[in-house]
């Protein structure tokens, strides 16, 4: 077994292939501004975490995924990231997941013909750094969609956005 590093994130390397790529990688930085307020730069770093880097993943590994005969890729994304979810006093961090959600429907058409399954899910909000100690769900809980996605799901369920194992409207 070799172990890859990445833009961050460790990865394992099984006999030259890429079964499954679970973006996770996020930042949530909207402290006291909103959408009339914030700079530019806050916007772009956002971005590049949260949308860019999920793409750029997926074209680094896409060679060790074509290798797979399952291989399927999940994206970490919000319920802010829904349209319906949005909300002007949290603008990156809701324009990175919705953009998120729409490359998640892009990566999903590109990567039909490889067979490669790729879908987004909103975790709910966890009791992790970035959720705080008040939100309700636990890790384990957060996590059981994306681990379900990764290992026993339906591969007809491609391009789509989930929460607790159910597809949500983007």
């Amino acid at each position: 077994m070799k172990r890859w590093s990445y833009d961050g994130l460790l990865l394992q390397k099984f006999q030259d292939r890429l079964d499954v790529l679970i973006n996770n990688a996020g930042v949530y930085p909207d402290k006291d501004v909103n959408i009339l307020t914030i700079d530019r730069e806050l916007l772009d770093s956002t971005m590049n975490a949260n949308t860019f880097g999920a793409i750029r993943m997926v074209q680094a590994f896409l060679p060790l995924l074509e290798k797979s005969p399952d291989a399927r890729v999940v994206n970490v994304s919000s319920g802010y990231g829904a349209l319906e979810g949005l909300s002007y006093d949290v603008p990156s961090y809701c324009l990175s997941k919705l953009a998120l959600n729409g490359a998640t429907i892009m990566l999903a058409q590109a990567l039909q013909s490889f067979g490669i399954v790729v879908n987004s899910i909103c975790p709910g909000w966890v009791k992790t750094d970035m959720g705080g100690s008040s939100a309700p769900r636990t890790p384990a809980e957060g996590a059981d969609t994306a681990i379900w996605l990764a290992t026993d799901a339906p591969r007809n369920i491609n391009g789509k956005f989930l929460r607790d194992r159910k597809v949500i409207s983007f």
